[in-house]
């Protein structure tokens, strides 16, 4: 099934295609189809002004969350300066440059300065940080905006008995954030097992 059938330029199509083909030969972890598409249909109902992503990997997911609402800001945050290299040379490729804002850095150290209001937060970093990438980004989100946070059961090892040690400390974090979320008062959360698992929180207000 061709997942791009719904953007109508069909030179960005056919650049979108690329992006997905070639992330997926350098085994770079992007968004996948299902969730994808979650994503998208919450974009279409909020009209979000301001987006915050945290975790740009090559820009896919920002690029796509840019096609998909087009009168959003997104501010996308990356770590590892090689993918922000390349991230940004996709942004550019795709004339998004003024929209797709690309900051490179330590979300923990960036988020708590960012001076933005956002209507929609899409979470997919180190999944040991989920919590405090969350916690950082709690006063910026207006009352109704929406948080979705990808990889929440992680190869199924969130739910399964037997966890390889070298996931142990990030699977022990990531079920603490399950909790965190399914029980904060500010927030309403469902956890679906939508490809690796996503949950999406709406702020009450």
């Amino acid at each position: 099934m061709d997942n791009f059938l719904w953007i109508k330029d069909e030179k960005q199509q056919s650049m979108m295609r690329k992006l997905y083909d070639q992330a997926k030969v350098d085994r770079v972890p992007i968004l996948l189809d299902n969730a994808a598409g979650v994503i998208d249909s919450w974009l279409l109902l909020l009209k979000p002004n301001r987006i915050l992503e945290v975790g740009t990997a090559v820009g896919y997911s920002a690029i796509r969350m840019a096609l998909v609402s087009p009168n959003s800001i997104i501010d996308t945050i990356e770590k590892d300066p090689d993918r922000a290299n390349e991230a940004r040379a996709n942004i550019q490729r795709f004339n998004l440059e003024e929209r797709v804002i690309l900051h490179e850095g330590d979300a923990l150290d960036l988020i708590s300065g960012m001076k933005e209001e956002y209507d929609f937060v899409f979470i997919d970093a180190a999944k040991g940080q989920y919590g405090r990438f969350f916690e950082d980004a709690i006063e910026k989100i207006r009352p109704g905006g929406v948080v979705i946070c990808d990889n929440m059961l992680f190869h199924g090892f969130v739910e399964a008995e037997e966890v390889p040690k070298r996931y142990r400390s990030m699977i022990k974090k990531l079920k603490v954030f399950h909790q965190t979320l399914l029980n904060h008062p500010d927030f309403e959360t469902r956890i679906l097992s939508i490809d690796d698992g996503i949950s999406i929180s709406v702020k009450r207000g």
